[in-house]
C-alpha cells in the first residue's frame, strides 16, 4: 500500500468557468500530474482532458467525466491525468454551472 500526498495546488492555477449546453475549452498547461475540479452549480459537469495538439477538435460531451452539482459527496473529484494533457473541454449538463479547475500534484 502506498502512502499519497495531499493535493498540492499550482498556487495561480485555478481556472474559474462557466459551463454551459455547448462543449468548451480551457488551457491548464502541461507538465502538473493532478487536476482538480470543483462543480460549483446546481447541475451535472462534465469534463475530459487531452493535448490539444494531438486532437484539437476534441469536445466534451455527457459520456466524459462526470462531476456532481455542489452539496453533493461528488461535486468535488481530484484525477491524475497524463503529464502532457494541457486542455480540459467541459459542459454542463442543463442550464449553465459554474466550474473550477485546478492543477497540483498528489492527492490523486
Amino acid at each position: 500500500m502506498t502512502v499519497q500526498s495531499p493535493f498540492q495546488p499550482l498556487r495561480g492555477g485555478n481556472q474559474k468557468v462557466t459551463a454551459t449546453t455547448t462543449s468548451q475549452n480551457v488551457t491548464i498547461g502541461k507538465g502538473q500530474k493532478t487536476l482538480r475540479i470543483l462543480n460549483a452549480g446546481a447541475v451535472v459537469g462534465y469534463f475530459v482532458t487531452f493535448n490539444i495538439g494531438k486532437e484539437p477538435s476534441r469536445t466534451c460531451s455527457s459520456a466524459d467525466t462526470p462531476v456532481g452539482p455542489a452539496g453533493a459527496a461528488s461535486s468535488t473529484l481530484t484525477i491524475e491525468k497524463p503529464e502532457d494533457h494541457d486542455t480540459v473541454a467541459f459542459i454542463a449538463d442543463s442550464t449553465t454551472s459554474i466550474m473550477h479547475f485546478q492543477t497540483g500534484e498528489g492527492g490523486s
